[in-house]
Protein backbone atom coordinates (compact mmCIF):
# COMPACT_ATOMS: atom_id res chain seq x y z
CA UNK A 1 0.00 0.00 0.00
CA UNK A 2 1.49 3.35 -0.89
CA UNK A 3 1.07 6.21 1.35
CA UNK A 4 -0.55 9.65 0.43
CA UNK A 5 -0.03 12.65 1.59
CA UNK A 6 -4.23 13.49 1.03
CA UNK A 7 -6.23 12.47 3.83
CA UNK A 8 -5.93 13.02 8.03
CA UNK A 9 -1.98 12.06 7.55
CA UNK A 10 -1.60 14.70 4.75
CA UNK A 11 -3.51 17.74 7.16
CA UNK A 12 -1.86 16.50 10.40
CA UNK A 13 1.89 16.73 8.77
CA UNK A 14 1.25 20.48 8.08
CA UNK A 15 1.56 21.47 11.62
CA UNK A 16 4.71 20.14 12.29
CA UNK A 17 7.63 22.08 12.14
CA UNK A 18 11.97 21.93 12.76
CA UNK A 19 10.99 18.07 12.19
CA UNK A 20 14.57 16.34 13.07
CA UNK A 21 15.48 12.75 12.01
CA UNK A 22 18.10 10.77 13.04
CA UNK A 23 18.55 6.75 13.43
CA UNK A 24 16.01 5.70 15.86
CA UNK A 25 14.77 9.16 16.61
CA UNK A 26 12.23 11.70 15.42
CA UNK A 27 11.41 15.25 17.35
CA UNK A 28 9.06 17.90 15.67
CA UNK A 29 7.77 21.43 16.96
CA UNK A 30 4.09 22.10 17.24
CA UNK A 31 2.56 25.38 17.85
CA UNK A 32 -0.79 25.16 19.52
CA UNK A 33 -3.88 26.57 17.61
CA UNK A 34 -7.41 26.59 18.00
CA UNK A 35 -7.55 23.51 15.42
CA UNK A 36 -5.99 21.65 18.04
CA UNK A 37 -7.11 22.89 21.13
CA UNK A 38 -10.04 21.42 23.28
CA UNK A 39 -13.10 23.61 24.94
CA UNK A 40 -10.76 25.16 27.67
CA UNK A 41 -8.13 26.64 25.21
CA UNK A 42 -5.86 23.99 25.65
CA UNK A 43 -4.10 20.89 23.56
CA UNK A 44 -6.29 18.45 23.48
CA UNK A 45 -5.80 15.18 24.67
CA UNK A 46 -7.04 13.57 21.52
CA UNK A 47 -4.38 15.36 19.42
CA UNK A 48 -1.59 14.54 21.98
CA UNK A 49 -2.36 10.55 21.42
CA UNK A 50 -2.53 11.70 17.76
CA UNK A 51 0.97 13.63 17.56
CA UNK A 52 2.09 10.41 19.25
CA UNK A 53 1.03 8.09 17.04
CA UNK A 54 2.35 9.82 13.68
CA UNK A 55 5.67 10.66 15.16
CA UNK A 56 6.30 7.32 17.04
CA UNK A 57 5.84 6.17 13.20
CA UNK A 58 8.00 8.09 11.72
CA UNK A 59 10.98 7.59 13.75
CA UNK A 60 10.42 3.66 13.56
CA UNK A 61 10.42 4.53 9.70
CA UNK A 62 14.05 5.73 10.47
CA UNK A 63 15.77 1.91 11.54
CA UNK A 64 12.96 -0.10 10.09
CA UNK A 65 11.70 -0.96 6.31
CA UNK A 66 7.80 -0.09 7.03
CA UNK A 67 5.56 1.53 9.69
CA UNK A 68 3.14 -0.54 10.19
CA UNK A 69 0.04 0.08 12.86
CA UNK A 70 0.14 1.11 16.28
CA UNK A 71 -0.50 -2.09 18.72
CA UNK A 72 -0.87 0.03 22.09
CA UNK A 73 -0.71 3.42 22.97
CA UNK A 74 -0.03 4.34 26.47
CA UNK A 75 -0.20 8.20 27.38
CA UNK A 76 0.37 9.79 31.32
CA UNK A 77 -1.09 13.03 30.80
CA UNK A 78 0.92 15.76 33.25
CA UNK A 79 0.26 19.22 32.09
CA UNK A 80 -1.94 21.26 30.01
CA UNK A 81 -0.65 23.21 27.10
CA UNK A 82 -2.71 26.61 26.29
CA UNK A 83 -3.17 27.96 22.87
CA UNK A 84 -0.05 29.64 21.79
CA UNK A 85 2.67 27.84 22.94
CA UNK A 86 4.70 25.43 21.11
CA UNK A 87 5.53 22.02 22.02
CA UNK A 88 8.30 19.49 21.11
CA UNK A 89 7.53 16.07 20.69
CA UNK A 90 10.28 13.58 20.72
CA UNK A 91 10.26 10.17 20.08
CA UNK A 92 12.90 7.97 20.51
CA UNK A 93 12.90 3.63 19.42
CA UNK A 94 13.63 1.67 22.29
CA UNK A 95 13.25 -1.58 20.67
CA UNK A 96 12.51 -3.24 17.07
CA UNK A 97 11.54 -6.61 16.90
CA UNK A 98 10.45 -8.91 13.80
CA UNK A 99 6.75 -7.82 13.57
CA UNK A 100 6.71 -5.48 16.80
CA UNK A 101 8.39 -1.86 17.43
CA UNK A 102 8.89 -0.28 21.07
CA UNK A 103 8.81 3.66 21.20
CA UNK A 104 9.14 6.11 23.53
CA UNK A 105 7.62 9.53 23.53
CA UNK A 106 8.07 12.70 25.03
CA UNK A 107 5.71 15.87 24.89
CA UNK A 108 7.24 18.84 26.56
CA UNK A 109 6.05 22.73 26.36
CA UNK A 110 9.32 24.50 24.95
CA UNK A 111 7.61 27.84 27.50
CA UNK A 112 8.61 26.73 30.51
CA UNK A 113 10.66 23.31 29.59
CA UNK A 114 8.21 20.82 31.40
CA UNK A 115 6.96 17.67 30.18
CA UNK A 116 3.47 17.76 29.47
CA UNK A 117 3.14 14.32 27.82
CA UNK A 118 4.64 10.73 28.14
CA UNK A 119 4.05 7.56 25.95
Amino acid sequence: MEHSDQGFDGRFGKDLRNVKLEKGRCSCDVTVHDGLANGYGTLHGGMIATLLDVVSSVALLTVADRSGVSLELNITYLGAVPIGDVIEVDAQVIKVGRSVGTIQIDVRNKKNNKICAVG
